[in-house]
This record gives structure tokens, sequence and C-alpha cells, in this order.
């Protein structure tokens, strides 16, 4: 079960981590509907800790990240906090890398 871990980190901080960041815009318009749907069905609140698990290319991030404001906390992936640091620094005062 480790190694199967380690083999998904590896991958997606890797090549699949890459293509997701450079298709971004892209990725984030075709998931856009679900990902509205999903924050709807969860309705995070200010001050609240969310951790988005499969945010896509980082809209969902976003919007969360204003949902929940500076006081709350939202964690997402490393490959993602790596490759739009400066989306999600100005935007997010409030995001965490997650491994």
């Amino acid at each position: 079960m480790a190694e199967k871990k380690s083999d998904q980190v590896a991958d997606w901080n890797g090549q699949s981590g890459e293509r997701w960041v450079a298709y971004q815009a892209r990725l984030d318009a075709m998931l856009a509907v679900f990902g509205q749907a999903a924050i709807e069905a969860a309705a995070p609140a200010t001050g609240e800790r969310v951790l988005d698990v499969g945010c896509g290319a980082g809209a969902s991030s976003l919007a969360l990240a204003a949902r929940v404001g500076a006081g709350g906390q939202l964690g997402v992936g490393k490959r993602l906090m790596q490759g739009e640091r400066t989306r999600f620094d100005t935007r997010s005062p409030g995001s965490k890398k997650m491994d």
C-alpha cells in the first residue's frame, strides 16, 4: 500500500502535476460545474477549515478560500501550490500546502 501511495505522490509531483498546471485554464473551465456543485453542497462558512481533495487546477480552491476567508484555512496539493504560487498567495491568505 505504501508503495502505491509513493508512486501516486511521485506522479502528481512529476509529469501529471506539470500537465495539470500547464492546462489550468482549460481544466478549470471543464470542471467548473462540478466544483461549484460540490462547494454549494458543502456550504463552507467563514472561519472554517477545508481540504480541497481532487481540486482540479485551482478554481475550486480559490472559490473555497473566498468562502472561508482570511480566518479560515484551505489545504491544497503541493504541485498546485508550486505551479500557482502567485495565484494562491495573493488571493488565499489561509491557504496551506499539503503533501
